[in-house]
Parts: structure tokens; C-alpha cells; sequence
């Protein structure tokens, strides 16, 4: 923040600040800095979420990102964000962020497929029709792959969606959800008794109930895995990758938080149970109701 640089910068000796004075800074310019980066700050949040699935959450982050670097991004009330380049330096920090983000970063066909597997977000609104074309060839080939399901039907083309109409939202996550469109079909129609159907075809064209428009998409999944076995098992299969190693780095510094002079001889069994019961403990205390029913 503002603040955190002033403090820093406050510490140095007279003749350090005979070299950088901090009342000739440009603090315009350090306020747009900070406002740019702080959707980085959000996003990064965002996806190192350690309760529930993440991996979906690639396709929300940099699309995020995409368009708050492009001036294109809206806020919770669905008005236009309007990045101030009144000054050179943030100019260049945007132009170069936004090339940083195209070059290093890429969404994979598993983020995709984790996408679309979340009920959000599974017509990938914020894609191009090739990207949603080659999505739905790698789950229907990885469920052939992994089940042996041959699938009856392909895919015979993508519809063309419009530009997402710009709406008022919550959060980051609520933003990038699909738009609400007709010729959608009840889960509990006639849909079901047709097993000829493709089983993503099924999926994409289901109505999803208000109950199941919740941030953790293996709620609906374990509900209808009678209905979408296998993509309600390809499902447990993707979204049991993390977005990030976060998580991991977490649990291998508490291991080395565990294991200190007086345990160095603990058996590495004993070790991963603690760790898992502290996992379990933390996830129980921020969902009470994780194991009933």
C-alpha cells in the first residue's frame, strides 16, 4: 500500500533521502500503481483458496486479469472500471503486465475442462469457439480414455455467444458466470431415460437448480452422479489438482513445523496423520455440516 512504501522509505538515513526524497515522489502515480495491482492481489487470493476446488478458478483469474488490464474490466455494480493512465510509468506497467500475462500465462485444457465441468461456468462464456471446441473434445476423450465410455453422439459444432452482457456481481467468481439462456432442460425430464444421449451433451443442456448455484461445484456432482457417473468422476479427478502449489508449500511447512530437535525421529507415517487431521480439523471448523449425510 501507500502507506507501506512511505514507511519504508521514512527508515532511510538523512543521506538516503538526499538521494530519494520522499516529498518528491509522484504520489498520483503511486496511487494508480498500487490501484492497478491490487486485482493481482485479489486474484491471487482468490485462487489459493485451500477448503474447496480450485482449478476452475485459472479460467476466472485470468480472465480477471485480461480485461482489468485491458480497460475492459467492470465492477460489482457493473459499471466500467477506468484505468487512470495520467502518467507514463502506469502506462507502461499496464502494457507490460498485460504482455507478461499473455506470454507466461495460458489456460490448459484441464483448467478449461474444469471449468466447464462447474455448473457456473460451463458453456466457458469468456472463451473463443475454437478453445470451447477443443474443451469438449478432451473431456469426451478423457472419459473414453479413463472409463472405456464411448460416447453416441459428437459434437457438431459451436454456437456463437455474443459478447457477455455486463451485469452488477458480488465477487470475482460471480463475474466470469455463464449468462442465463432458454432451451435449457430439467434434470428431471425426459432427458434421463435417453441413456443414447452424450453424457456432456446431457450435462450442457440441464437446468441447474438454485440450490446447486453454489462456489463448490462437487456439491451438484455428487448429487447427480447417477445421472453423469462419468463426468462426476472426471470431475473428482481434476478438481483434486490444485491451482497453485500453495497449498502443498502450506502443509511441507508445517511438516518442518512438526518435526524439530526433540521429534527428529518421528516415523513419517505418524507425521502425514497429523498433518491430515490438521487439514481435516481446519476444514470441519470452517464447514460444520462437511460430513453429514
Amino acid at each position: 500500500s501507500l502507506e507501506h512504501v512511505r514507511s519504508i522509505l521514512s527508515t532511510k538515513t538523512t543521506a538516503e533521502k538526499q538521494k530519494i526524497n520522499i516529498n518528491r515522489i509522484n504520489i498520483e502515480a503511486l496511487r494508480d500503481l498500487v490501484v492497478l495491482l491490487k486485482t493481482f492481489q485479489d486474484v491471487i487470493t482468490l485462487i489459493q483458496h485451500g477448503d474447496r476446488p480450485t482449478l476452475h478458478l485459472v479460467y476466472v483469474g485470468l480472465n480477471k486479469l485480461k480485461r482489468h488490464l485491458s480497460g475492459e474490466d467492470i465492477g460489482n455494480n457493473g459499471d466500467e472500471i477506468i484505468i487512470d493512465d495520467r502518467h507514463e510509468g502506469t502506462d507502461f506497467f499496464r502494457k507490460r503486465l498485460k504482455k507478461l500475462l499473455m506470454l507466461m500465462f495460458q489456460v490448459d485444457k484441464k483448467h478449461s475442462a474444469a471449468a466447464l465441468l462447474h455448473p457456473f461456468y460451463r458453456k466457458l462464456t469468456y472463451v473463443n469457439d475454437y478453445q470451447k471446441m477443443k474443451t469438449h473434445i478432451f473431456v469426451r476423450q478423457s472419459i473414453t480414455d479413463l472409463y472405456g465410455y464411448g460416447t453416441q453422439q459428437v459434437n457438431k459444432g459451436v454456437s456463437v455467444i455474443s459478447e457477455p452482457v455486463k451485469k452488477k456481481h458480488r465477487n470475482i467468481e460471480d463475474q466470469f458466470i455463464d449468462p442465463e439462456e432458454d432451451g435449457e432442460i430439467n434434470i428431471n425430464s425426459s432427458i434421463q431415460t435417453n441413456q443414447t444421449v452424450d453424457e456432456l451433451d446431457k450435462y450442457l443442456k440441464m437446468s441447474i437448480p438454485d440450490q446447486y448455484k453454489v462456489q463448490d461445484p462437487l456439491i451438484f456432482l455428487k448429487d447427480h452422479r447417477d445421472k453423469l457417473p462419468y463426468l462426476a468422476k472426471l470431475a473428482r479427478r481434476l478438481y483434486s489438482m490444485p491451482a497453485t502449489s500453495a497449498c502443498v508449500e502450506r502443509q511441507y511447512s508445517a511438516g518442518g513445523l512438526l518435526i524439530n530437535e526433540r521429534r527428529s525421529s518421528l516415523n513419517p507415517d505418524i507425521v502425514e496423520d497429523v498433518l491430515f487431521i490438521r487439514s481435516v480439523q481446519k476444514a470441519v471448523k470452517n464447514n460444520l455440516k462437511l460430513f453429514s449425510g
